[in-house]
């Protein structure tokens, strides 16, 4: 039988922000290139879980630079297995969390003059598909 949880999300809190515009780089309405790297971790006490979701984005062509870290509460309705909350974490949660952080981001590029970033969306299935794979990679793995 397979086992499942229900969860709620409880809230989410932007917990840092940096932002550094270089407005001499801005090259008339060309689109600007991004390339964020995406951090996950997550803490689970009992039935409460914890997700930390970080987006950063530094490229020395890029007319700015930032990074946005962000701390989400969910509760499970009973204890989950640490493998489950693992794949609940870095998939759903994860997805449930991006709007936010995307929102802060689009804000911050409008806010220093430069058209809003809006974040593409993020595959985070295959997102925790390349982490396991590289996870087994390690040495003394299986």
């Amino acid at each position: 039988m397979r086992e499942s949880y229900q969860f709620s999300f409880e809230g989410i809190k932007i917990v840092n922000v940096l932002f550094q515009a270089d407005p001499s780089r801005k090259k008339g309405k060309d689109k600007i290139q991004v390339d964020a790297s995406l951090d996950i971790d997550y803490t689970l006490k009992g039935k409460n879980l914890t997700v930390n979701l970080g987006i950063s984005h530094k490229n020395d062509e890029s007319p700015f630079a930032f990074m946005v870290d962000a701390v989400g509460s969910f509760i499970f309705d009973k204890e989950p297995r640490k493998e489950w909350s693992e794949t609940v974490a870095r998939i759903n949660c994860s997805a449930i969390m991006f709007p936010y952080l995307r929102e802060v981001i689009a804000d911050l590029t409008r806010r220093a003059g430069f058209p809003p970033f809006h974040h593409p969306p993020v595959n985070f299935q295959a997102l925790y598909e390349e982490f396991k794979a590289a996870e087994n990679e390690k040495p003394g793995n299986p």
